[in-house]
């Protein structure tokens, strides 16, 4: 039981951090990342 349990947190911890990288990538328009002003509007 024990090692199941290591297993499931083990698995469920790469997924957030593949998610988190995700959502990281989606949320800074390219638009901000290539030096335009930070208050205009995509």
């Amino acid at each position: 039981m024990k090692k199941c349990i290591i297993t499931v947190y083990y698995l469920i911890d790469n997924f957030c951090k593949i998610y988190q990288e995700c959502e990281r990538k989606r949320l800074i328009p390219s638009s901000i990342i290539k030096g335009t002003e930070m208050g205009s509007c995509p």
